[in-house]
């Protein structure tokens, strides 16, 4: 994974703000992160050719 989609994948999850949702459980913040990381997964895929694993 290149630094700039690393950077841009961090700055998305800074976006949600977790530190305001700590009363949330642990299944809502994988419901509310789980397409955002299928979807950062599928984009690495098809791009690579692989599971990005470097």
């Amino acid at each position: 994974m290149s630094r700039k989609s690393k950077v841009r994948i961090n700055g998305e999850l800074r976006k949600l703000n977790f530190h305001n949702k700590t009363q949330r459980g642990i299944q809502d913040l994988a419901t509310m992160l789980n397409p955002k990381i299928r979807g950062w997964v599928n984009q690495t895929c098809s791009i690579t050719g692989n599971w990005g694993t470097n």
